[in-house]
This record gives C-alpha cells, sequence and structure tokens, in this order.
C-alpha cells in the first residue's frame, strides 16, 4: 500500500494569548548591587541604574495588528508491504514546515542601537566571541510588538523504517529506526545577541538516529516474558536568554558563556549570554535503555484471573547524563541528572 497525506495545522491559541497581553501581569529587574557598608542589606544609594523602565507597570508589549496566526504544514509518503503472512515492514518520510512564526521586537529599542565588542573566547583557543553592548540612553525602553516575521523559518525532515511481526502462539516483536533533524533559520531577533548561529542551514548538523525494538514471547504454564528496547540521542536543555530560541528536538549541549560587566566593564547590560559552540558541533550523551517484564496468568476456580507481574526498568542500570551545566566555568559539564537507576516493581491485577 501506497499511502500520502498534507495537512495544514494552525497552531492553537487557548488562554495562553490573552494572558499575555493582560495588564494584570508580575514585573521584575535585574540590577547590579554594591554592598557599600558590607552590611548584607540592599539599600537604595548601593543599586545600579534600572533595567526595565515599565517596572509596576504593565509590561508595553502588543499584538501587530496585522500578526497572522502560526501554522504548520505536513507531507507525509508511506509505503506498507506485507513480506509473507504475520510480516510486515513500512517506511515514511516526513517534512514539516513552520510559517509565520510570530517574533518580539522593541520598537524603541532598534538594532543599530547595540555596538559589537569582540571579547577572547574563554576557552583560550585565540578566537573571540561578539557581544553586542546596548547605548546607554536606551537603557530600559521597553515597547515590544509580537509581529509576524517575513524570514524566520524552521523546518524538520525525517524518515522512518517499522517492522511488525506476529508469531504462532501470540508472540510479537516489532521495531524500527527513525532518523530527522530540524533546521531553523531565526534571524530576526529583538537583540542582536541572538545573532549568533541564528542561520542554522550554514551548520552540518547531524541526523538524530532513534531505534526501538519491543516485543513478547509465551512461555509454558501461563508465563509471558516481553521486553523493551530504546537507544535516542539525549536532549539539550533550552536556549538561554539572548541566543535563538532551541529546535524542538534540540540536541545540542549548549554551552554559553555569561558575559557581565566584571568581564567588559563598559556593558549596559546586566549580562549577556553569549553560545560558544555552532549548533550540531557537541551533542547529549546517547540515552539506552532496555526494560523486561515478566507476568504470569492464573485462573481461579471462581472464574477470577489473577495476573501477577514483575517490570524491571533500566535492567543494564545504565546511568547516563541527562542533563549537566552547560555555563562556561568550572562546573562546566558536571551532570545535573542521569538516568533513573533500575528499578524493579511489582503488581497484580485481578478480573472478574
Amino acid at each position: 500500500a501506497i499511502k500520502f497525506a498534507v495537512g495544514r495545522y494552525m497552531q492553537q491559541e487557548a488562554t495562553g494569548f490573552a494572558d499575555k497581553y493582560n495588564p494584570l501581569v508580575q514585573g521584575s529587574d535585574i540590577v547590579t548591587w554594591s554592598d557599600l557598608n558590607q552590611d548584607d542589606i540592599a539599600e537604595d544609594n548601593e543599586l545600579g541604574a534600572a533595567n526595565n523602565a515599565t517596572l509596576g507597570v504593565r509590561r508595553n508589549i502588543n499584538p501587530d495588528p496585522g500578526l497572522e496566526g502560526p501554522y504548520q504544514i505536513l507531507y507525509n509518503l508511506g509505503v506498507q508491504h506485507e513480506l509473507f503472512p504475520g510480516v510486515s515492514v513500512s517506511a515514511n518520510s516526513y517534512r514539516r514546515e513552520y510559517h509565520h512564526m510570530v517574533f518580539t521586537t522593541n520598537l524603541d529599542v532598534p538594532l543599530h542601537v547595540y555596538t559589537r565588542i569582540d571579547i577572547p573566547d574563554p576557552r583560550g583557543n585565540g578566537a573571540t566571541v561578539p557581544v553586542y553592548n546596548l547605548d546607554r540612553t536606551y537603557q530600559g525602553r521597553v515597547n515590544q510588538l509580537d509581529t509576524t516575521s517575513p524570514n524566520n523559518k524552521r523546518t524538520y525532515n525525517g524518515y522512518d523504517v517499522l517492522v511488525n511481526g506476529r508469531g504462532h502462539g501470540g508472540a510479537t516483536l516489532s521495531g524500527g529506526i527513525n532518523i530527522g533533524h530540524t533546521v531553523s533559520i531565526l534571524c530576526d531577533v529583538e537583540d542582536p545577541n541572538a545573532l549568533r548561529f541564528c542561520d542554522q542551514t550554514r551548520y552540518n548538523i547531524p541526523w538524530s538516529t532513534t531505534i526501538k525494538v519491543n516485543g513478547s514471547y509465551p512461555l509454558p504454564y501461563g508465563i509471558r516474558l516481553s521486553g523493551v528496547f530504546q537507544s535516542a540521542d539525549g536532549f539539550g536543555a533550552s536556549a538561554p536568554a539572548n541566543t535563538p530560541p532551541a529546535n524542538p528536538d534540540n540536541h545540542d549541549v549548549n554551552t554559553t558563556y555569561q558575559v557581565s560587566r566584571s568581564i567588559v566593564p563598559a556593558l549596559t547590560q546586566t549580562q549577556v549570554n553569549v553560545l560558544l559552540d555552532p549548533p550540531g558541533s557537541a551533542w547529549m550523551p546517547r540515552v539506552t535503555q532496555l526494560d523486561f517484564s515478566v507476568a504470569k496468568t492464573i485462573r481461579t476456580r471462581r472464574s477470577m484471573v489473577l495476573t501477577p507481574q514483575v517490570d524491571i526498568f533500566n535492567a543494564m542500570n545504565a546511568n547516563t547524563v541527562l542533563t549537566q551545566v552547560t555555563t562556561f566555568g568550572t562546573s562546566l559539564g558536571n551532570p545535573a541528572t542521569i538516568l533513573t537507576g533500575r528499578l524493579v516493581r511489582f503488581q497484580m491485577r485481578a478480573q472478574f
């Protein structure tokens, strides 16, 4: 069988759209503090200039009157064939395109009021990284507009192959492999510090690979053994402030250099985050997990069916790092969370 489908999916908006522009919102500001009298109490004369002149009032952000609804177009082409009785194979290709992407611009702070400053790469490799410093006369101005970007794009391409089999006595086995990647162009930005690596088409982003196999096999005496094996590229952390947003299937480590006034004394902003590595250059570790389950069916004289079951999650007791410190410094690369260790669960199901 051959199948082809094209679908257009509008971005769903519930209360989030109204909440974003609700005048009843919370606000915050980040300012420098110099504890002149060493009493650990922040006093007015010890605080630096405000970075948000609208603190205490509604955030000055509004939707463009001509804002168009974001949508996605999904293309799918697939082939399915029965190799022989009980065994079938299918192959599919997918393409997802993102259109009418929304970005936020600050009408009162155009990009040309930033000055580029090149600073040494903190890793000491002889390279430099750019930091854009805001003109101090524009500090604290906020007049944001959510509008449709004519240039920002995102595209996902993926392929998968699946095999399904059913044997005698109720044995089943299925598995497949998926490869894919997402590439974005997000160069319409509010802050020029987000221009670094904003066009991912210029970089060699590897294709992520996911493998999954699961099956079950009936044993004598009403016992059934089942298992699941899966292996996938680890997911990266979300993108820090003033950097390009991460892709939905982001696998990058995203090593970030936090630039403050201790590094650039003339810096107007309190802090600027700079990505050190281009997309696709450093990925999170691959996550591989094997799970088992053993169950037995017991039929009683009163037509009751009891099914005791033992589940073993992460049977190989893998300790793969799931998240790690990505801020450049002495703790860079330290694990933050790891895969949950081997877990054994006992359960009983009763059917009347």
